[in-house]
């Protein structure tokens, strides 16, 4: 872990070393006050307002990914070691929440037009996919 941080010119604090592995433990996505509730008996000293910005600074460098549900929530993962390192984005089934890497990316053409017909430069790029998986599809379909 002390090696992914320093990558990315973070230091190692207690607090990052214990969010770094409640969210490489967990099989899915975590919200910052679920972050909290896990966190809070090992690291007293922890508080929502550092979860919160510790958690910015992973997902800028790259470090987590970020989901924003339905409800407008933000939901962290460890997405590396979910996904892999190759850039992706995600799809996010609306019902169960479960999460699914999407390796296809438009960014290319999206930058294309930024440029011609924006006259800007596109640094760095956020899609979500937002939809049903094929298991709820399935479901809603036998009710």
């Amino acid at each position: 872990m002390s090696t992914l941080l320093k990558q990315h010119r973070l230091k190692m604090t207690t607090l990052r070393h214990y969010l770094l592995g409640v969210l490489q433990q967990s099989s899915g996505h975590l919200s910052p006050e679920d972050l909290y509730r896990e966190i809070k008996s090992t690291c007293p000293s922890a508080s929502l307002s550092a979860i919160y910005r510790n958690l910015d600074e992973f997902v800028r460098a790259g470090i987590i990914g970020v989901i924003e549900t339905d409800d407008r929530q933000r939901h962290y993962f460890a997405c590396a070691s979910h996904c892999g390192t190759q850039h992706h984005h995600h799809f996010v089934c609306i019902e169960c929440k479960a999460v699914t890497p999407v390796f296809q990316c438009v960014s290319e053409a999206m930058a294309d037009h930024v440029s011609s017909e924006l006259h800007g430069k596109v640094l760095s790029h956020f899609f979500q996919i937002n939809g049903l998986c094929q298991p709820c599809i399935s479901q809603d379909e036998t009710r």
